[in-house]
């Protein structure tokens, strides 16, 4: 008999302190806040044996969409694979979704996830590993019709079901539903003010919408919450760029830029590809930012083995280089 999370899920540890590190991890994965890593590896500490910690981090490893760290990846699921045989066929079913990941098979983790689903419902990492990978996939369906089956399932009193509704909230949004996107996020921030993905999906309404000083009022509004120890600040700060550019306030995006989307605030690939995409807005309103776009470039993984790996990666790095006139390059 399988011990159970927080939800009723049966997960392989017995450890109720591993249990706890893992819940936590969770939560950072959903909202943001710092990343997993240390609250996974406190997790392995305290009970070696278990298999998923290793799949978290290494699912948490490929969201970020750098070529580079799927070796690290690897390691952890083979970590995992040679834990699996105590596992819960739940667990082995992520192993199985997170491996494809590697591999690029992402239709096939996100039905491989599907498939978990309908067994466990509120198994939240299923529901926010799929949120991901139908976004980098552009299966904007999925992204309003998978959080949909589940809700039903979920309680609201659960500390996860605001992040459960932004998902569904962010998958009404992307497919034209926007009243109904709006409701469902107010209705996730007003059960939790620090649920960044239902400021994003409302954020995303007003910019369809073209309700643009309202979403930058909307923005301001919540940043308390969003821009200090969150990973997902720089995609926010990208959202209220692009509300001061459709008032063709170019300084005003600078400044941003300056301040929010350059040097050491940029991590990761998906916060450069943010810097990016408002410096070539920019490039095509006729501003001057190539120093921008080289100062961007430094830090970059250009070689080869990263190219390829996502699409809208390369994309973006494309940008950056005729952004910084180096037109051969790109």
């Amino acid at each position: 008999m399988f011990q159970q999370d927080a939800r009723g899920n049966p997960v392989g540890s017995a450890c109720s302190a591993a249990r706890d590190a893992a819940e936590q991890a969770l939560w950072r994965m959903m909202s943001f806040y710092d990343t997993p890593l240390a609250d996974l590896d406190a997790a392995i500490v305290a009970d070696p044996g278990w298999a998923l910690p290793h799949v978290m981090k290494a699912g948490f490893l490929l969201s970020l969409t750098e070529s580079g760290l799927r070796d690290a990846a690897a390691a952890h699921l083979a970590q995992a694979r040679s834990l699996r045989a105590d596992a819960p066929a739940r667990e082995r079913g992520h192993l199985e979704a997170v491996q494809q990941l590697l591999e690029g098979r992402w239709h096939s983790a996100c039905r491989n996830w599907d498939e978990l689903l309908v067994d466990h419902p509120r198994d939240a990492l299923a529901l926010q590993w799929a949120q991901l990978w139908d976004f980098y996939r552009g299966d904007s369906a999925a992204l309003r019709q998978r959080p949909a089956r589940a809700l039903p399932d979920w309680d609201e009193a659960d500390p996860l079901h605001p992040y459960v509704l932004a998902l569904y909230a962010f998958g009404l949004e992307e497919n034209n539903l926007y009243p109904q996107a709006e409701d469902a996020g107010r209705r996730a921030l007003a059960a939790n003010p620090r649920v960044p993905w239902a400021v994003h999906a409302v954020a995303h309404v007003m910019e369809m919408q073209g309700r643009c000083e309202e979403g930058s009022a909307w923005l301001r509004q919540h940043q308390p919450q969003w821009a200090e120890g969150n990973g997902f600040a720089a995609h926010l700060w990208w959202h209220k760029g692009l509300f001061r550019l459709e008032s063709l306030d170019t300084a005003g995006v600078l400044r941003l830029i300056d301040s929010h989307l350059s040097g050491p605030v940029l991590q990761v690939t998906l916060q450069r590809l943010d810097a990016a995409s408002l410096l070539w807005r920019l490039h095509l309103l006729g501003e001057d930012v190539s120093a921008q776009c080289r100062a961007l470039l430094k830090g970059w993984d250009l070689g080869d083995a990263a190219a390829g790996w996502y699409a809208f990666n390369d994309v973006h790095v494309v940008l950056a280089l005729l952004g910084a006139g180096e037109v051969a390059r790109a």
